[in-house]
């Protein structure tokens, strides 16, 4: 049965007639008579009284044709739904990212794309490591995914988007964290960029056998520190391991240890009173897109969009 099927007997019903009813839906009066005598055969039940040129009703094309019309609204909402959606008045967007990205790097991205697209409802799965964005994204569950760089199955489009550098955050006022040799590696320096706060650079072996504040084992920092460490050839003294994110910095700043932070999240760490430290050499990671192969979605498109072109400029 097919939507075209039930508009047929609507207008013969509406119309008195097969003819008419033709006219009514643009198809001849053949086709339309085979599309009806199909029907019934798949009901199983007549749907009009036939006589000469005249036609009328059954009982069972009465039911018929209430169902229709209640079947056919529903159909014209889907298309209205569709057409709000392809036109971003309405629908929803999945974004699928570790949790640092969101708050340092979406979020302004996310506003302006809620300025230009209000009706279109967005919703923020937060994940902890590549692979399970990735996963997230193969599986339709969600739109888009950004994560560090990783490396990913079939199906699966990966896009580079920019360097994130990332920085020791010690606590307040902490210098037996550096060692105070004088040499240019541990000297106060002004970072390049617009960066607010003067920082240290040292080299990532001043920080072997000072305590650690982290999240478990698989989150992607803390699978950047353990990959550090074993470059070293040594283990992270881990004094506070939580997967509470949003507690780090509060105990870093409490003295419990240093970590090591996205550089917009550090630099927010430093404005609450912490020290930083950028790394000499320094220590990025990549972050990617992650899409799947064919069409996004039109909000997936215009997030796309405004997503390169803001790492473009």
């Amino acid at each position: 049965m097919q939507l075209i099927d039930l508009e047929c007997v609507l207008a013969v019903a509406d119309r008195g007639g097969f003819t008419a009813g033709a006219e009514a839906v643009n198809i001849s009066q053949p086709a339309l008579s085979k599309r009806i005598a199909a029907l019934e055969r798949e009901l199983g039940a007549l749907l009009f009284h036939r006589a000469g040129h005249r036609v009328s009703l059954t009982p069972a094309g009465e039911a018929c044709c209430e169902a229709a019309r209640e079947t056919l609204r529903h159909a014209d909402a889907v298309r209205q739904a569709v057409a709000g959606v392809a036109g971003l008045r309405g629908g929803r967007l999945d974004l699928v990212t570790l949790p640092t990205l969101s708050v340092s790097e979406l979020a302004p991205l996310i506003g302006e794309f809620r300025d230009r697209y209000p009706a279109v409802t967005i919703r923020a799965i937060g994940v902890e490591d590549a692979e399970t964005v990735a996963a997230v994204v193969a599986s339709a569950r969600g739109d888009l995914g950004i994560a560090d760089l990783a490396a990913v199955g079939a199906g699966l489009v990966v896009e580079p988007l920019f360097e994130q550098e990332l920085l020791a955050v010690a606590p307040p006022g902490a210098e037996a964290w550096i060692d105070a040799d004088g040499d240019e590696a541990s000297r106060t320096h002004e970072p390049p960029g617009p960066s607010p706060h003067r920082r240290r650079r040292i080299k990532a072996i001043q920080l072997v056998g000072h305590p650690l504040v982290t999240m478990p084992s698989g989150a992607s920092t803390r699978s950047m520190l353990d990959e550090l460490y074993t470059r070293m050839g040594t283990v992270p003294v881990v004094a506070v391991e939580t997967n509470q994110r949003q507690a780090i910095v509060p105990l870093v700043l409490a003295g419990a240890g240093f970590t090591i932070l996205p550089e917009p999240l550090a630099e927010e760490a430093a404005a609450r009173g912490a020290a930083i430290a950028s790394f000499d050499p320094p220590l990025r990671r990549t972050i990617a897109l992650y899409t799947r192969s064919g069409a996004p979605t039109a909000a997936a498109r215009a997030f796309l969009e405004l997503l390169r072109d803001a790492h473009r400029q």
